[in-house]
């Protein structure tokens, strides 16, 4: 099954943005060649689907010849690329059978998208989600001369702007937008919304044709992550009885992001309250001894020292108390550096999670593709999944990630819980968007960040993105898959995949990534992981001076958290007493 995107002499620009969001979503797509002047008798009898850019078909003269040829084809339609033109009036209202009598403007761009509530086997995660402003630089809307004929998916100011119709025994989807997003740019502050018109209905009606054909997400994860607090019953506004509570009554999961530096600065009954809900808290890394950009460092060296001495404590923190950490880390002050990525690849943990979406000391923007991707492999080939606060994280926000397979994680610090209402309202728009979503600690979340797609030789192929996955036959029948992780640089460091706790799959590693086939019984979960060979880097010693600027920091921010948080005044002045001594 293929999808066509027909083009006559050059392709238009559009039609190349959509054929790149299309093999992006995993579709078998190709450029079509049109002669201007005859038709041909039909199109291969591959073709699942054919995309209408009423630009192109313009230079057919006559838009019943057009609308005729596409009809007589028996494929599925994606009529895009649309503008209130007199062509592409006339085509819409051929294609649609009468059903959409053309195209018109936006009429209030302040009403926003609507998506409708009862469409979510099209429209996803999306159904019932409503943002503002639409974009009347790029979107119309459908003059429909029948509503009742048409099924509206999402309205734009007011107007249908994606509509799926059934016309001459076939479905057609109408996107009334006037471009297409090129993956390839960047994404921005606002991706979400900014982009949506000319993205989201077009990977909806691609997802509805081809269906399984499609990558699509295997498990939405959400997690809060809460920055700095030690292991003791308080931290700053922080009570961790209460938090847990919250958890309880709200639903979600916290993460508390742990310094390994205070593995020994913990209260029994506190870790006992982490280690007997490991539903509701747990635990991940949170840099090493928490000095200013201590992951922004480029020396390999050092980089290493400080995680394999953050590896110990942590280790040291499990014998002694049977608490588990995850093997991921969130970077202090969001600061890192490439050779960081490639370091903690090396040293075998799982993923990073940061706020911060580039290396510290540079400043750009991820580009659409990569916001569109469960984590971001642009640096050292090692997954960052990014978070946000829980002001930014809205309803778009949240839909976007879920529809492209992103986890949904939320960074605070112990400040919110002086009030913590942005908290919980922001849970409860995920709970809202997602009422099925797991809320975990952040190992099981980055392993379940994984898109599925069966492939044409009807094999299940499942991506995944951090080092460790976990894998799950959901049906009756056995069943055979190829797991694959995206990561050509790297692929050169795997020495071995580990299948369960002690066995060990074939695999195969080369420039497109690592592989492994599997074979899974009815019902059964595979879990695996990716071993990366340690480079042998010499250990950077740190020093007595080192040692006595890290104890320093830490008893000043806790100084600051647990008692200057509650003044201001003070707090600004204790601030500038520390820039000024240059404490990092």
């Amino acid at each position: 099954m293929k999808l066509l995107i027909p083009y006559i002499g050059k392709p238009d620009p559009v039609d190349e943005r959509l054929l790149r969001v299309a093999t992006f979503l995993g579709v078998e797509a190709v450029l079509f060649p049109l002669a201007c002047d005859a038709l041909p008798p039909a199109p291969p009898d591959t073709t699942a689907a054919i995309a209408v850019n009423p630009a192109v078909w313009s230079r057919i003269a006559d838009p019943a010849a057009a609308a005729g040829w596409l009809h007589a084809s028996g494929a599925q339609l994606l009529i895009y690329a649309l503008r209130p033109e007199t062509y592409a009036n006339a085509l819409v209202a051929l294609l649609s059978s009468g059903h959409i009598t053309g195209l018109a403007s936006l009429p209030d761009p302040s009403l926003g998208y609507q998506i409708a509530s009862e469409a979510s086997e099209v429209c996803g995660v999306y159904a019932g989600v409503s943002f503002a402003p639409a974009n009347p630089a790029c979107d119309c809307v459908l003059a429909l001369s029948d509503r009742s004929a048409a099924r509206v998916l999402i309205t734009a100011g007011g107007g249908p702007i994606f509509a799926e119709l059934e016309v001459a025994g076939s479905r057609a989807f109408f996107v009334a937008a006037a471009d297409v997003a090129n993956l390839d740019a960047p994404a921005g502050d606002h991706c979400a919304t900014e982009f949506f018109s000319r993205l989201v209905p077009q990977a909806m009606a691609l997802r509805a044709i081809f269906g399984d054909a499609c990558w699509r997400p295997v498990s939405q994860h959400a997690a809060i992550v809460i920055d700095d607090p030690l292991l003791r019953p308080r931290y700053g506004f922080l009570d961790f009885e209460r938090l847990l509570t919250m958890t309880r009554e709200h639903g979600f999961h916290a993460v508390l992001a742990f310094i390994p530096y205070n593995f020994r600065r913990i209260s029994n009954s506190t870790v006992r309250l982490f280690r007997d809900h490991r539903d509701r808290l747990s635990l991940c890394f949170h840099g090493n001894d928490h000095t200013s950009a201590e992951f922004a460092s480029t020396a390999a060296p050092l980089l290493h020292t400080l995680l394999q001495t953050a590896g110990r404590r942590i280790e040291e923190l499990t014998r002694s108390t049977g608490l588990v950490c995850d093997r991921v880390m969130v970077f202090p002050q969001g600061r890192f550096s490439n050779e960081a990525m490639s370091a903690l690849r090396a040293e075998n943990f799982d993923a990073a999670v940061n706020t911060v979406t580039h290396p510290y000391g540079t400043s750009f923007d991820l580009s659409i593709g990569e916001m569109a991707l469960p984590a971001v492999l642009r640096y050292g080939n090692f997954p960052l999944f990014l978070r946000r606060s829980s002001l930014n994280t809205q309803t778009a926000e949240i839909a976007f990630c879920l529809f492209f397979g992103r986890q949904v994680f939320i960074i605070e610090h112990h400040d919110i819980f002086d009030r913590p209402q942005p908290l919980l309202d922001a849970v409860h728009r995920i709970n809202a968007a997602a009422p099925g979503i797991k809320w975990s600690p952040l190992s099981a979340a980055v392993a379940g960040a994984q898109l599925r797609r069966i492939g044409p030789d009807g094999l299940l192929q499942i991506r995944a993105w951090a080092r460790t996955a976990s894998v799950t036959n959901p049906t009756a029948a056995p069943l055979r898959c190829l797991v694959e992780w995206v990561c050509p640089e790297a692929s050169s460091t795997v020495t071995q995949v580990r299948l369960g706790a002690s066995g060990q799959a074939a695999f195969t590693a080369d420039d497109a990534g690592v592989r492994i086939a599997l074979d899974l019984a009815p019902n059964e979960t595979a879990s695996m992981s990716v071993v990366h060979r340690n480079t042998d880097v010499p250990p950077a010693p740190l020093g007595l001076r080192h040692a006595a600027r890290v104890f320093i920091r830490r008893r000043l921010s806790e100084t600051r958290d647990n008692y200057l948080s509650r003044n201001p005044k003070i707090l600004a002045a204790a601030k500038s007493v520390q820039r000024r001594l240059r404490i990092k």
